[in-house]
């Protein structure tokens, strides 16, 4: 039958008699605390002080690797917020564009309308001033007619001569084609 045996100041523990004896004859005897090391990062509790400092090297850089990796989780956070706030300025510039065109589309529309309607009026204009023109022109080829008819009826009548050798109805025709030509005749 196994048998355990315990000290009763410090807890220790064991299954011989042997090592207890030599338990209690050490230089340091133990006393009622038990003599323990923590971890001031993690703080897990250690019996040895060999053991606590091996494992603080390990939790010191499991701590500054948290460190990083939270402080890479900030910048990146921050970097995300940064870029939903640029997205929502684009939004908004790309949004008083979109408004500024749909205008822009509207007042061209307008003033495509209104210049088609300018157009037509002016074309109308312009047709009636031609019809106008040519009116003017027909009628006054038709007095042109009219006075060249009655001249050469007036010259059939007078034949007589003046010193330059025409008649005075010539020279009045003269005049009227110089007038309408836009020339002048020299007697």
């Amino acid at each position: 039958m196994n048998k355990n045996y315990k000290c009763d100041t410090c807890g220790y523990t064991t299954n011989r008699k042997s090592n207890l004896l030599t338990h209690f004859k050490k230089k340091n005897p133990c006393s009622k605390k038990n003599p323990t090391h923590s971890c001031e990062i993690c703080g897990k509790i250690f019996k040895n002080k060999n053991s606590i400092y091996a494992h603080r090297k390990i939790c010191i850089t499991r701590e500054l690797k948290i460190k990083q990796l939270e402080e890479q989780l900030k910048k990146t956070i921050l970097e995300k917020e940064s870029y939903k706030l640029e997205k929502k300025e684009i939004k908004k510039k790309l949004e008083e564009k979109d408004k500024r065109n749909a205008e822009l589309i509207t007042t061209n529309k307008d003033l495509m309308i209104t210049n088609k309607f300018l157009i037509k009026d002016t074309i109308k204009l312009l047709i009636r001033e031609n019809k106008e023109n040519c009116k003017r022109k027909n009628n006054t080829i038709k007095l042109l007619i009219r006075e060249n008819k009655k001249l050469r009826k007036s010259v059939e009548k007078h034949k007589t001569m003046n010193m330059w050798g025409c008649s005075k109805v010539q020279l009045e025709w003269l005049k009227l084609k110089s007038i309408v030509d836009n020339t002048f005749i020299i007697n």
